[in-house]
């Protein structure tokens, strides 16, 4: 279980984020995408990143170029022709050296890559290529090749800015990148690079460029391979010459290369029934090189025949430049025919010194050598005719081989561009059944909401006609409530008069109260003050007879207290003056003197208490009555 989960979770993590130069691109190298430098400076370019990162190639498209067919020059031969955009892809090594590979691609090429990397990635939003033109020849402006040259470029930038799409296959074989990386290597140790397959690809990639086409094709692709950014416009394109690069080279090598284009027009023959074998090692094998297909014959006459026939073929074919075959390759041709014929008469004189004849066969053989030379003669003349009409032949089998290849080149355009429009007017008409579609789509929604606005406007109506039904009763209740409140307003304002007249009437009478009361308000303010006056002396009656109760309550307590002491000296008396015996009474005498003292002394202080009781209460009692019924009877006792 562990196990399973720890590999569920293995499944389940994510791959880290890919960015250039990781280490993880499955080009050649390891290289990544990089925008293209500002300028192109041979090895030493500066490109804007670091080049110790890693391998990194760039794509650039200066120009385009176009080939015209080879049947003459005229006035359509820019519309037939094909046009194809030159490709520079740089590549930087990781030292920070650089080099440039070119290509030769055409637009169909671009959409059959866009088609391919949609197909191989189904689930990424592929940038579209630039779409054809359905009803207009791109070829009929060199305004309009040059937007979509920048088109494209703009198109491959925005393809190669996405890393998977930059590392894919299918992009890896449409730049060509081994090849770029060959040549790259190639260039560092000094060797020439050789003819990558960008031509043969080109080729075949479209089914119109057969035959001397893509000879020509192949021709100005090796011309044009170590060509840096320039020019975006071509110049005159003509007789199967691709662009005005091919003008800035060398004679020789345009002369070798029509050689090697006109070559299988010359027929090999043995005019001396190899008599003179031993000179066939004559020609270098680097002449053989430079001249591939043009098999050079044995004897001055088939050497000569050669340069007539080559020269007639030469003329008889349709749109060849004659400047062309003017130079170092007609003077060595003519060096080597003058040579060879030297040689062979010089052979021919060394043969006729060896043979011995006796005097009476002399004139025989000299007829017989005469007849023969006739024959000879005659011979060369029907040979060379035959070999002239041979050239001629050959020349106008090729001339009608061309011009059928041509016309099926034309054809398959013409199908292509019949498919193309008829695509282009078949997309057309789709996007306009969709267009009508969204229009319909649009139209039966504007219909909808015109129907629930009618629908709304038609409830609205119907409400308001209710609400004018309902309004038009609430009017006529409103009416008769107005009838009834105009009346209660009339009897209001009657109201209202007989308040007012009652209202003046009261004002009379308050206005005489008000003179009343202020009259009076004097007096009472007299009799106020006078009420005022007499609660101060009130007051000051209160406030004395409280101080008096105060101090007679004082008084009294001092009173009670003096009796209560009083008392309890009664109390404590011990004198026992008499003796009570069956109802008499016995006084001791030894305890009467005592005893008459204390009642004296006693009579005194009640007398005192008694006379200050009766001034202090005035005749008044003051006392509480059980405690003056205890004073009375404590007096009585006493």
């Amino acid at each position: 279980m562990a196990t399973s989960a720890a590999a569920g979770s293995r499944r389940k993590a994510p791959s880290p984020p890919k960015h250039r130069h990781d280490g993880t691109s499955p080009l050649p190298l390891g290289m990544d995408w990089s925008p293209p430098p500002k300028r192109w400076e041979g090895r030493n370019t500066i490109w804007p990143h670091n080049p110790q990162t890693g391998w990194s190639y760039c794509v650039m498209m200066p120009s385009w170029i176009t080939q015209t067919p080879e049947t003459g020059v005229t006035a359509d031969s820019f519309l037939k022709s094909v046009v194809f955009y030159r490709i520079h892809v740089g590549i930087q090594s990781s030292e920070g050296f650089s080099s440039i590979h070119g290509i030769l691609r055409r637009f169909s090429d671009f959409l059959k890559l866009s088609s391919d990397l949609k197909s191989a990635f189904p689930r990424k939003d592929v940038p579209s290529a630039p779409p054809k033109h359905a009803f207009l020849r791109i070829n009929s402006s060199r305004l309009l090749l040059e937007e979509r040259r920048h088109a494209l470029e703009e198109w491959m930038q925005k393809l190669l800015s996405d890393i998977d799409l930059s590392r894919s296959a299918p992009v890896a074989a449409f730049l060509e990148l081994e090849a770029a990386a060959r040549s790259y290597f190639q260039e560092r140790n000094g060797r020439p690079s050789e003819v990558g397959p960008s031509a043969k690809s080109s080729t075949k990639s479209s089914s119109h460029s057969d035959g001397p086409a893509s000879g020509s094709l192949a021709e100005s692709n090796e011309i044009n391979q170590g060509l840096t950014r320039g020019s975006s416009l071509t110049g005159a394109t003509g007789n199967g010459v691709l662009g005005e690069a091919i003008l800035d080279q060398s004679d020789e090598h345009v002369s070798s290369a029509l050689n090697h284009r006109k070559g299988n027009l010359v027929l090999e023959h043995d005019g001396r029934n190899g008599s003179v074998a031993s000179y066939r090692g004559v020609l270098s094998e680097e002449d053989r090189d430079s001249y591939p297909g043009h098999a050079r014959k044995d004897s001055a006459e088939s050497i000569g025949s050669d340069l007539s026939s080559l020269r007639g073929s030469e003329l008889s074919v349709p749109g060849a430049s004659n400047s062309l075959w003017d130079g170092a390759v007609v003077d060595g041709h003519v060096s080597q025919t003058e040579h060879l014929t030297g040689l062979d008469m010089h052979l021919l004189y060394d043969m006729d010194a060896q043979v011995i004849l006796p005097n009476d066969k002399k004139q025989k053989l000299t007829r017989l050598l005469i007849t023969m030379q006739r024959r000879i003669g005659t011979a060369k003349t029907d040979m060379e005719d035959l070999i002239a009409r041979l050239n001629q032949e050959g020349a106008v089998k090729e001339y009608l081989t061309t011009k059928v290849k041509d016309l099926e080149v034309e054809l398959e355009a013409t199908k292509q561009k019949g498919r193309e429009t008829l695509q282009q007017a078949i997309l057309a008409e789709r996007e306009r059944i969709t267009q009508m579609q969204w229009d319909m789509d649009e139209l039966r929604r504007k219909y909808s909401e015109m129907e629930s606005n009618l629908k709304t406007e038609h409830n609205e109506k119907t409400r308001a006609e209710s609400e004018r039904t309902t309004a038009s009763g609430e009017n006529e209740t409103l009416l008769e409530e107005l009838e009834i409140k105009q009346k209660e307003v009339e009897s209001l304002k009657q109201q209202l008069v007989e308040a007012e007249a009652k209202s003046k009437a009261d004002k009379k009478v308050l206005v005489k109260e008000v003179k009343s009361l202020r009259n009076s308000q004097t007096e009472m303010k007299k009799v106020l003050n006078q009420y005022l006056e007499e609660k101060t002396d009130l007051e000051r009656v209160i406030n004395r007879d409280k101080q008096r109760s105060a101090r007679t309550k004082l008084s009294r307590v001092k009173i009670l207290h003096e009796c209560r002491l009083l008392r309890e000296r009664l109390q404590d008396c011990s004198a026992k003056f008499l003796a009570e015996e069956q109802d008499n009474f016995t006084i001791d005498p030894s305890s009467l003197p005592d005893a008459l003292d204390l009642l004296a002394t006693s009579d005194n202080r009640i007398r005192l208490l008694v006379a200050e009781v009766n001034l202090k209460c005035y005749g008044k009692l003051i006392l509480p009555p059980s405690q003056f019924i205890i004073l009375l009877t404590f007096f009585n006792q006493v």
